[in-house]
């Protein structure tokens, strides 16, 4: 069933209207006329310009990723799946964690491998690389998974690869949450062309329980979550204008859906934490 329909606003590589459907069973959003040069939807500038200099400030805005991980897996092996330039990687390796990364733009992957000395594996479909590169504590896809283009194949996956007791963290945009509804089309979270599949919550831990996966930990109010709430807001109402009066309006709406994004899972974004059946 069609759901909506959405442009690129976010990076404007074309005028195309883009479908999303529903699936009636699990709520899950999909596009459907997905482009064949989906490549080409992912700009030059999309990871933005980073230098080996900076990495280490650039990486201190994740702090708040780790602050998810450390009480469900204070240390061990981690596969980040996903982590553009690396600073999520860099700072895991940083805290002491055994740190792989499966990232599918190849500059990004010169750029971990040469500048910051972090393994890392080039894949659009990461389900292949965790299959291979053996058993892990923890697998971190953070704003990932609505860009596969099977994200259930790289569940299922990532699932395998954790020893029992290892957790899966999954940060995506949240189609149930209060943004998408009023939003709808404009919504900046769909992000068309480029999101493929955006997860409600309950689909998401559904799928996760069918593969030997017990949701632990979900949050939409960490700082990533309320991020997200801005960005959705301001860009959905206004686009990309920082003009300061927009800028203000902006703050007043989040501060007025507040009570209700934070109520349960409705905020523009969600992380779950997903552990391994078995050892904790």
């Amino acid at each position: 069933m069609l759901a909506l329909r959405a442009r690129d606003r976010n990076r404007r590589t074309t005028e195309a209207r883009f479908h999303y459907c529903r699936c009636q069973g699990c709520g899950i959003l999909f596009l459907a006329d997905r482009p064949q040069d989906l490549g080409r939807h992912y700009t030059d500038d999309y990871h933005g310009a980073l230098s080996a200099r900076d990495i280490a400030q650039r990486a201190r805005n994740e702090a708040y990723k780790l602050e998810i991980v450390r009480p469900h897996a204070p240390g061990g092996r981690l596969i980040d799946v996903g982590p553009s330039y690396g600073g999520f990687p860099y700072l895991a390796r940083e805290s002491g964690y055994d740190v792989a990364a499966i990232e599918m733009d190849p500059d990004c992957c010169a750029f971990i491998e040469g500048e910051l000395g972090i393994e890392v594996h080039q894949s659009a479909t990461p389900e292949g690389p965790l299959r291979s590169l053996g058993q892990a504590d923890v697998i971190t896809l953070w704003h990932s998974l609505e860009h596969l283009p099977n994200p259930w194949a790289a569940l299922e996956a990532a699932a395998g690869a954790l020893r029992p007791g290892g957790v899966l963290v999954v940060a995506t945009p949240n189609p149930a949450g209060l943004q998408a509804r009023v939003l709808r089309g404009r919504w900046p979270h769909v992000d068309a062309p480029r999101h493929l599949f955006l997860i409600p919550p309950d689909a998401l831990f559904a799928q996760a329980r069918g593969l030997g996966l017990e949701p632990v930990a979900s949050t939409a109010t960490d700082p990533g979550g309320l991020d997200c709430n801005f960005f959705g807001w301001h860009h959905g109402l206004f686009g990309r204008s920082v003009w300061r009066p927009f800028v203000a309006m902006s703050t007043v709406v989040m501060q007025a859906a507040r009570p209700l994004e934070r109520r349960g899972l409705r905020g523009a974004c969600y992380t779950a934490v997903l552990r391994r059946e078995g050892a904790s």
